[in-house]
């Protein structure tokens, strides 16, 4: 007996705007990571290059993703269209992005007034460091989390819908690798 596997491609009548969400997440995802880099490479800039410093900016980014993701659903009524609130997530993150931009060389000088000296510095340096990378990366991350969430509310829990989420989360992830 062997076993069949078979990927709906073509939407449902009722479905019409799959198409449009595969390409706005495969961009979504792209922007992401170009988001992380330039980001990281900011930060880096005020609070160093070290192996716990990139650590530090690596475990903000992911754990805004994450709390986006969680928060999102909680606290976002589902009487909101899903298009809308994809959108002003969207919005969102262009606009803190820029704030990032802008708000990174604000945030570099007032690291070195504030930054502890490296020799007497040690766990409070480290902890300065989280505080800034939190500061300048949660907000933007938070919303990245939840524009998936957000978009899989527009689908039904049918196998077909199931499929598509699956389509649209690989299409997220893929558009991310482009960008590589």
């Amino acid at each position: 007996m062997q076993l069949e596997y078979r990927v709906v491609l073509n939407p449902s009548k009722r479905h019409t705007h799959l198409p449009i969400l595969v390409l706005l997440l495969a961009g979504s995802g792209c922007a992401a990571l170009i988001y992380e880099i330039v980001w990281s490479q900011l930060l880096q800039l005020v609070i160093g290059s070290s192996g716990i410093s990139f650590g530090l900016l690596l475990a903000t980014y992911m754990g805004g993703l994450c709390v986006g993701s969680i928060l999102l659903p909680r606290y976002v009524p589902s009487r909101i269209h899903p298009f809308k609130v994809y959108s002003v997530l969207e919005f969102g993150i262009g606009a803190l992005g820029l704030l990032v931009l802008v708000g990174v060389p604000l945030v570099a000088r007032l690291y070195a007034v504030f930054a502890p000296d490296a020799m007497t510095g040690g766990l409070i340096a480290l902890i300065l460091r989280g505080v800034i990378a939190g500061a300048c990366l949660v907000p933007p991350t938070m919303l990245m989390g939840g524009s998936f969430p957000a978009i899989a509310r527009s689908l039904q829990t049918s196998p077909e819908g199931v499929s598509w989420m699956g389509l649209l989360y690989g299409t997220n992830i893929a558009g991310a690798e482009v960008r590589s």
